[in-house]
């Protein structure tokens, strides 16, 4: 279980707090507008302070997330952090009901909380929207997720209006501004803190997706951009077959790197690169391509669609393709096999040859690593050169998977 610390601690204690000073200042001021809207902000203060409090655990967690999947997780992270703030602005609300009446407090109150359910329900359906390649959805919901405190804003400001007295309303514009702040899921804060790749004009054309939560890194100087990433230079590695289950390989913690490469890469200039990043222990690459991302808040993260490929060895009995302009599913000894079920989310060993370039190579493995309404693959595993078939041709393919020692036994 996790320990709170002084932000957790601060925030467990504030309800204590904020009740024994609503009393005392109940019984110093009265009934006056201003005692109530004082109330008012010392009731809403632990809602405030459990939303930083759970803000700041969601950014904890998010430091520990794979890179390929960290904006995903930012957004199911930004949902999950208005579970306790909604509760508490409820709670709050109930309090002026009984204290005060149905009056502005209360409504304030019940309106930030309506509105925290919302934002995040919103991050959670952003999340399934993301899940399921709904781009557009995703990002639309996302943003309203983090952008739904306005609401709450206005509505306070309205009632801050009617207030009689000008400290009364200053208080309630204090409450109406924090209000607003702890009704909203906090999409944009931790999207802010994640790095997202720069689309240039030289990536290939693709459709939006999501891109990995690392700077794209240039051909030119790949060996020195990783070493000064702390990567230390290993002495050739054996790729060998590991005798694992695919939900274990697939979620195998990994050195990722992304690569920013021209459309027309070919690909033996590619496995060039694959091999440097080896040799810095970098067993995932991700090929960065550009699209023209739907608006709202996710718009930088889909604007640099990336493909993952896991250079490590697959797990037992993968799905074997060769990709030379169509994807030919093969079994271990080079004859034709079916295809894995759409869904199934197979760990596929992706063979492609020379005749394709980095466009062509992004376009085939992204249709076969798609959503998971579509996706067969779970991950792709791209095999060193020397283990995959340089011609398309039944022989080569024949004499290549031999040395690929599949199955892993």
């Amino acid at each position: 279980p996790r320990v709170p610390g002084p932000l957790g601690l601060y925030a467990l204690t504030l309800p204590l707090l904020a009740g024994a000073g609503g009393w005392l200042a109940r019984r110093r001021f009265g009934g006056s507008e201003a005692a109530r809207a004082a109330l008012l902000v010392l009731l809403l203060s632990p809602a405030a302070a459990v939303h930083a409090w759970q803000a700041e655990l969601a950014a904890m967690d998010l430091s520990l997330v794979e890179p390929v999947s960290a904006v995903y997780e930012a957004v199911a992270a930004a949902g999950r952090a208005t579970t306790g703030t909604g509760g508490m602005l409820l709670a709050a609300a109930a309090a002026m009901a009984i204290l005060e009446g149905a009056g502005a407090g209360a409504i304030l109150a019940a309106a930030a909380a309506a509105m925290a359910a919302l934002a995040g329900l919103s991050a959670r359906a952003s999340a399934e929207a993301l899940e399921a390649g709904a781009w557009a959805r995703a990002s639309a919901l996302a943003t309203l997720a983090g952008g739904a405190w306005p609401v709450t804003g206005m509505a306070g400001a309205w009632l801050a209006t009617r207030a009689r007295g000008r400290a009364a309303r200053l208080l309630l514009v204090l409450a109406t501004l924090a209000a607003a702040w702890t009704a909203r899921a906090p999409v944009g804060e931790l999207l802010a803190g994640l790095p997202h790749p720069e689309a240039t004009p030289e990536l290939p054309e693709t459709a939006p997706g999501l891109a990995p939560a690392l700077p794209g890194l240039p051909p030119e100087g790949l060996d020195a951009a990783l070493a000064a990433r702390g990567l230390p230079r290993e002495p050739d590695e054996p790729w060998a077959c590991r005798a694992t289950g695919t939900e274990a390989w697939v979620r195998r913690p990994r050195a990722t790197a992304a690569l920013s490469l021209d459309a027309a890469t070919p690909v033996p200039a590619l496995d060039a690169l694959v091999a440097t990043a080896w040799r810095r222990l970098v067993k995932r690459v991700v090929l960065l391509g550009r699209a023209t991302p739907p608006r709202g808040v996710l718009g930088p993260w889909l604007a640099t669609p990336g493909l993952p490929l896991v250079t490590e060895a697959p797990p037992r009995e993968p799905a074997l393709v060769v990709l030379d302009g169509e994807a030919r599913w093969v079994s271990p000894t080079g004859e034709e096999a079916a295809p894995p079920a759409p869904g199934a989310r197979a760990a596929c060993v992706i063979l492609p040859t020379d005749t394709l370039d980095v466009a062509a190579l992004i376009r085939a493995g992204r249709a076969l690593a798609g959503p998971a309404s579509s996706r067969r693959c779970a991950a792709l595993a791209l095999p060193p050169r020397d283990r995959r078939p340089t011609a398309p041709d039944a022989d080569g393919i024949r004499a290549m998977l031999g040395r690929l020692e599949l199955p892993c036994r």
